[in-house]
């Protein structure tokens, strides 16, 4: 073992593990969040707002809303788990151009939104963010689209349970949070995490919405195998993969962006219309 790596192991790791605290270990390698403030960015001329809701544990969370006049479709957009919010403000306009309404949500503890990330939490910012889109908004369930890329998706499928919704688009996507540990290495932190974090196939029996699915093949940070997996999986006739060859976590949209968000349109304009549809760029 090198020493930066007993370093990290002392300095970082040994007083998690020791305090035998799951959620502990699991909010530290889960969530890397980062703040900004209003006076960081100005909207004005750019027809998006500034929008808050409250969660039901009280927690005040921040979201950008770009409407699109006469569109009945809403995408409820949920970033990966590095940075904030605004870093993906560029991409919800690149998906609003497209002819829908997009919520882009800051988790709890990102942003400019209160409390503290953890993977409960995410979830119930997840049902808050619906009820403002349905009873604030005043979208109807079936117009409503969720977007999750990377941990984001976990959120996606998790708000997709039990539900009557327009479709999930699931970026860079995975079956556990475990199977991301061991793909990264870390497998071993398994032994001492007592349940299975951010586990969606897990919740797939209660699932029956149209998805498309979008990979990287070459994603080092979430394997393709495992978005493939979760699709080969995941219950609704209504679903399609699409992997992209040539791209990684971080530039799926870099060279690709443009056809993507192409893609994605065709699929909220027509959600049942890929049945088993499998791409590959």
């Amino acid at each position: 073992m090198g020493k930066p790596l007993r370093r990290l192991l002392l300095t970082t790791l040994m007083p998690l593990l020791l305090s035998g605290c799951t959620d502990s270990i699991v909010n530290h390698f889960a969530f890397y969040p980062m703040r900004f403030s209003a006076g960081d960015y100005n909207l004005s001329g750019s027809g998006i707002g500034d929008v808050a809701f409250s969660t039901q544990d009280q927690i005040r969370l921040h979201a950008f809303y770009i409407p699109h006049p006469h569109s009945k479709k809403l995408v409820i957009f949920f970033h990966g788990n590095f940075g904030h919010a605004l870093h993906r403000l560029s991409a919800a306009q690149k998906l609003a151009r497209t002819g829908v309404n997009v919520l882009l949500v800051g988790y709890r503890g990102y942003g400019r939104s209160e409390g503290k990330p953890s993977e409960t939490g995410i979830y119930a910012d997840g049902e808050a963010a619906l009820k403002y889109a349905t009873e604030k908004l005043k979208f109807e369930p079936q117009n409503i689209f969720i977007l999750g890329r990377s941990l984001g998706s976990a959120v996606a499928i998790n708000m997709a349970q039990d539900r009557t919704l327009g479709g999930l688009i699931l970026i860079s996507t995975f079956t556990s949070g475990h199977e991301v540990m061991t793909a990264a290495g870390m497998g071993w932190l398994r032994w001492f995490v007592d349940r299975r974090p951010f586990d969606q196939a897990a919740k797939l029996d209660r699932v029956n919405v149209p998805a498309l699915f979008i990979h990287g093949e070459r994603d080092r940070e979430i394997p393709y195998r495992l978005g493939e997996a979760l699709y080969r999986l995941y219950p609704s006739e209504f679903k399609s993969l699409l992997g992209v060859s040539n791209a990684g976590h971080n530039d799926l949209f870099v060279d690709y962006g443009e056809a993507l968000w192409a893609r994605i349109a065709l699929f909220i304009a027509h959600p049942q219309g890929n049945t088993g549809q499998e791409e590959r760029w």
